[in-house]
């Protein structure tokens, strides 16, 4: 019973400390966002998490709005996060550099997809670009 008791006590902790390490990460995400200043050691392992998360987001979004398959959902996945490594190599300040990144990434995306998808994918995109500018 006591040996029960202790292996049980032992699993809750484990959940309870991921699941503390995981509202803490969230935290850091809103600390930095709001203009908190984060440990380097927090940034450097928050930064993944963040970037998977709008990645994940983003391929969410296209998969309602264009019906993307399994395939091509991993595939529109691997050209995000070869965008995101790509952009942290790109020289800090660079922006016409980062920007040509992701313009590349977008072409990579509309490659993989059906002449129906890329009509909706750059309905989207013109959408979207057209938002920016009026917020700016």
């Amino acid at each position: 019973m006591f040996k029960s008791l202790v292996v049980f006590l032992a699993a809750l902790f484990c959940v309870l400390n991921t699941g503390f390490e995981l509202v803490q990460a969230e935290e850091l995400v809103v600390g930095e966002e709001a203009g908190m200043e984060v440990p380097v050691e927090a940034q450097s392992a928050q930064a993944p998490v963040r970037d998977r998360s709008a990645i994940q987001e983003k391929v969410r979004m296209w998969t309602e709005e264009l019906g993307l398959t399994e395939e091509q959902q991993q595939q529109a996945r691997e050209i995000l996060l070869r965008m995101k490594e790509e952009i942290k190599q790109a020289p800090e300040g660079d922006m016409e550099a980062r920007k040509e990144i992701r313009r590349k990434a977008h072409d990579d995306i509309a490659e993989i997809l059906t002449p129906e998808q890329k009509a909706k994918f750059r309905e989207l995109r013109q959408k979207q670009q057209s938002e920016k500018e009026e917020q700016e």
